[in-house]
């Protein structure tokens, strides 16, 4: 799932409230792993939620009066609330919270060839800052071109001061010479403007 599709969705809330369908929520669950901008959304959102309502008094009593068999269920309770729910709660916060990431700047094709980017994360962001001359355009199509690599393409909206931002797994990205394309769009369904950028990059292990 891009970064558009799930703003256009509203995924961040959909998927706190549990409206998402499984598929949307496997998809925006493998997009928010590394979108920083939406994994803190959802972590905002999850915040919000409202607190549990506190137990009756009655109920406080009656769980005071089972029967031996139920303590046995009790104890199990307890150890799930001590043990397994809050490594659960880590794991989410882990998955919810901002990832490690590598921050590389594209060049333009013009200035020529540079020494490389070193990939040290799970996540890479390529910033694309767009020419100071370049045609405005609500939305921008984003292709990325890698020797050895399946093209990645992504839509993106139009970013506030002048530099798109585009999100890619590490594992996706891998090491080598890319080669990026940004063309202008009038919609997330329209047809692909003319280029209005081109960019190079190199990656490297440590």
């Amino acid at each position: 799932m891009s970064h558009l599709e799930a703003m256009s969705l509203h995924a961040v809330a959909r998927y706190v409230d549990g409206k998402l369908t499984p598929q949307q929520e496997l998809r925006f669950e493998e997009h928010y792993f590394y979108c920083r901008e939406c994994a803190h959304a959802v972590d905002l959102e999850q915040t919000k939620l409202p607190e549990p309502a506190k137990e009756s008094w009655w109920r406080r009593l009656g769980f005071a009066m089972l029967v031996p068999a139920s303590a046995a269920l009790l104890g199990l309770v307890v150890f799930q609330n001590i043990s397994v729910i809050p490594a659960l709660q880590n794991k989410v916060a882990e998955l919810s919270g901002l990832q490690p990431n590598t921050v590389i700047t594209a060049h333009p094709l013009q200035l020529g060839p540079e020494e490389g980017d070193l990939i040290k994360t799970p996540s890479v962001t390529v910033e694309l800052p767009l020419p100071v001359d370049a045609p405005e355009s609500p939305f921008y199509r984003v292709q990325l071109l890698g020797a050895g690599r399946h093209p990645m393409t992504q839509d993106l909206p139009a970013p506030v001061g002048g530099r798109l931002s585009l999100h890619i797994a590490s594992q996706k990205l891998g090491i080598g010479s890319y080669d990026v394309f940004v063309y202008g769009l009038a919609a997330t369904d329209a047809k692909q403007g003319p280029q209005i950028a081109q960019y190079h990059f190199n990656t490297k292990l440590r």
